[in-house]
């Protein structure tokens, strides 16, 4: 699990490989790096919101939820 601050995202629609919706996000974590990561689950929240991402397991999208969810 890691922590961090929403840089951005946007949710993806229309894709021709990939299996959609699916979200697109920036997190600058705690320690320092900025991640990039599709995920499943749609973002609630606002750029500069703090999130919380887990991944589920080997080939899962990681997931992301606002702290405090």
């Amino acid at each position: 699990m890691a922590r961090g601050r929403l840089r951005s995202f946007a949710t993806v629609y229309v894709h021709p490989e990939i299996e959609q919706p699916f979200t697109v996000v920036e997190v600058v974590l705690d320690a320092g790096p900025l991640v990039r990561a599709v995920g499943d689950a749609p973002v609630d929240g606002r750029s500069g919101g703090r999130v919380i991402a887990t991944r589920l397991g080997l080939g899962d999208r990681p997931y992301f939820e606002g702290e405090g969810s």
